[in-house]
C-alpha cells in the first residue's frame, strides 16, 4: 500500500480497521505506534486525523521518542506510525489524501508549501516591541537563509526556496501540463487568511525569500508565473475570479517588494490540495522558466 485518505487512517487509529486485508493488502494483523500524549506531533496528529470523529486505539504502542517510534516500524511488517519527517528513517512513507484531492506523500515541495495535508508550521512568540535584543536576533537568524540551511542539515524542511519540476499524475489536466511546460515550481505558496485576499504572516516574509531567490540566482522578474487557485465555489466564474484576484495581490505585494510586473493568471477551483472548505486550496503557486 502506497497511499491511504486521511479518513482511512483515522479509521486504523481508532482500531476500526484492524487487518490489512480490509484494505487490499495481506491477511495480517494491524499494529499501531503512536506518539505519547505530551508530544507536539501527537497533538498534530489527534487534531488533522482522528478530530472528533475518532479515539485513538487503547492497543496503541505509545512512544516518547519519534526515531525509536519509526525504526520499530520498519521491523514490523503489520506496523504502521506516525513522526516527524526528519525521523522516517528506514520506514516506508505513505502518500496522504484529503477529500477528492490526489494523495501527496511528504517531501520539500509539499511539506515546504503546505500542500501535503499532514503539514503543520512551527510558531515562534515574541513579546512584539519588548522583546529582548538577544530572543530578537536569535528568531531573525531562524527565519533567515543561514538559520533555514540548518534546519535542511538537521532533516526537517527549509523554508528556502528551491526550484523543482514537480511529477504529476494522471489527475492534473492537460491545460495545466502546457501552462507550465516550460517552467519550474518554487517550493513556496502564499496563503491568505481566511476567506480574503491578503496575505497571512508567513506570505510576508515569503515575499523577500522569493527576491532573495532571484537575486541569488541572476533570474528576474520576467522569469516568475503566478498561478492562483480557489476553493470550490457557487458557481465555476466566481472561482475563475477569486483565483486570479488571489494572483493579482500576490503579484502586487511584489513589486512592493521589488520585484515588479510579474507575470499572473487563475486556475479557478480545479486542482485542490484538500477536500471542499479546506484554506489550502485556496493559494498561490510561484512557478520559474526553465534555465
Amino acid at each position: 500500500m502506497n497511499a491511504m485518505s486521511i479518513d482511512t487512517l483515522g479509521r486504523i487509529f481508532a482500531g476500526q480497521i484492524r487487518n490489512w486485508s480490509e484494505l487490499g493488502g495481506p491477511d495480517r494483523p494491524i499494529r499501531l505506534y503512536a506518539r505519547d500524549d505530551r508530544s507536539g506531533t501527537w497533538d498534530t496528529f489527534k487534531s488533522l486525523v482522528l478530530g472528533k470523529s475518532y479515539r485513538l486505539d487503547e492497543s496503541a504502542k505509545r512512544y516518547e521518542s519519534n526515531d525509536q517510534l519509526s525504526d520499530d516500524v520498519s521491523r514490523d511488517p503489520g506496523g504502521i506510525g506516525f513522526s516527524g519527517l526528519a525521523s522516517v528513517r528506514n520506514s516506508k512513507l505513505l502518500a496522504i489524501s484529503e477529500g477528492n484531492a490526489p494523495a501527496l506523500k511528504p517531501n520539500q515541495l509539499t511539506v515546504a508549501s503546505e500542500d501535503y495535508p499532514l503539514s503543520r508550521r512551527l510558531f515562534m512568540y515574541t513579546m512584539g516591541d519588548r522583546t529582548p535584543t538577544f530572543a530578537k536576533g536569535l528568531i531573525d537568524y531562524a527565519l533567515e537563509e543561514d538559520g533555514q540551511n540548518l534546519v535542511a542539515e538537521s532533516g526537517f524542511i527549509s523554508q528556502n526556496p528551491i526550484a523543482v519540476k514537480p511529477e504529476f499524475d494522471t489527475s492534473v489536466p492537460e491545460s495545466f501540463r502546457r501552462l507550465t511546460s516550460n517552467y519550474q515550481r518554487l517550493t513556496v505558496n502564499f496563503r491568505f487568511a481566511e476567506a480574503r485576499t491578503k496575505l497571512d504572516n508567513k506570505a510576508q516574509r515569503d515575499l523577500l525569500r522569493v527576491k532573495h531567490y532571484l537575486r541569488q540566482h541572476n533570474r528576474d522578474a520576467s522569469d516568475l508565473l503566478l498561478i492562483g487557485f480557489a476553493d470550490a465555489q457557487s458557481h465555476e466564474l466566481r472561482a475563475q475570479m477569486i483565483s486570479e484576484l488571489r494572483a493579482l495581490s500576490v503579484r502586487k505585494a511584489l513589486g512592493q517588494a521589488g520585484v515588479a510586473n510579474v507575470a499572473y493568471t487563475g486556475y479557478g477551483h480545479y486542482m485542490p490540495v484538500g477536500g471542499k472548505g479546506n484554506l489550502r486550496n485556496g493559494r498561490v503557486e510561484v512557478w520559474i522558466k526553465n534555465p
